[in-house]
C-alpha cells in the first residue's frame, strides 16, 4: 500500500510531462474555436509553460560531495561547483510525450544560495515544439555568458522571479527569491553535464 506522501510523489512524477495541446494554445490565445477537422495555422511564437518541478517533497537530498547526476546520464543542468550549495535533487521518470507540443522535464537542483532556494531546472521541448520560436519570458535578458535570456517576476505561485534561456536544444530555468540579477548572475554559471 502506498503512503500518502509516495502516492502524491509517483501522480506528480507522471503529470510532470508537462502538454500542451493546440486547442489549449488557440483557448489561450483567445482565438476562435474551430472544427476538429480543419486545419489550425501554428502560431509564430509558442507559449511555454512554467517549466519547475512540484512541490520539494518529491526531492531526494543531495549527498554532499557526490556528483549531481540522473541515473540514465540524461543531460541536466547545474551550477558549476563553489557557486551555491546544492540541497537536493529531482530525476522523473521520462516518458513519451502524449501531445505533439510537450515539454519535458529531464531534472531539477535545488540550491541554497545566501539563505535563499534557488531551483535549476532543465527541460526539452518536442521536436514539434522546438520547430518554433518558444516564449520563455516577459522581458529579453543578456547574461554575462553571452546568452538571451528572458526574464519573468512577480509571478504568483511557486518562487516569484525566473530566468530562462536555451542551451542547445534545452530549455534551462533558474528561479528563485533573490533580486533577478543575482538570478541572471546564477543563469550564467550553468554548465550541461
Amino acid at each position: 500500500m502506498f503512503s500518502r506522501r509516495r502516492l502524491f510523489g509517483t501522480l506528480t512524477a507522471v503529470a510532470l510531462l508537462l502538454t500542451i495541446s493546440a486547442a489549449t494554445l488557440r483557448a489561450a490565445s483567445g482565438a476562435a474555436t474551430m472544427h476538429p477537422s480543419a486545419t489550425v495555422p501554428t502560431p509564430a511564437i509558442l507559449a511555454v509553460p512554467r517549466l519547475l518541478p512540484p512541490e520539494r517533497e518529491v526531492y531526494t537530498p543531495y549527498a554532499a560531495g557526490g556528483p549531481i547526476t540522473a541515473s540514465d546520464d540524461r543531460s541536466i543542468a547545474q551550477l558549476t561547483p563553489g557557486a551555491a550549495q546544492p540541497l537536493s535533487t529531482f530525476f522523473p521518470v521520462l516518458q513519451a510525450p502524449i501531445s505533439r507540443i510537450a515539454y519535458t522535464i529531464l531534472g531539477s537542483i535545488q540550491y541554497t544560495v545566501r539563505g535563499h532556494i534557488v531551483f535549476v531546472t532543465t527541460a526539452r521541448p518536442s521536436v514539434d515544439a522546438a520547430q518554433h520560436q518558444l516564449g520563455l519570458g516577459n522581458q529579453a535578458a543578456q547574461l554575462t555568458n553571452g546568452a538571451t535570456a528572458w526574464v519573468s517576476t512577480g509571478i504568483a505561485s511557486g518562487p516569484p522571479s525566473q530566468v530562462v534561456y536555451m542551451k542547445g536544444d534545452l530549455i534551462i530555468t533558474v528561479a528563485g527569491d533573490l533580486p533577478v540579477d543575482d538570478l541572471k548572475a546564477l543563469a550564467a554559471q550553468v554548465v550541461v553535464k
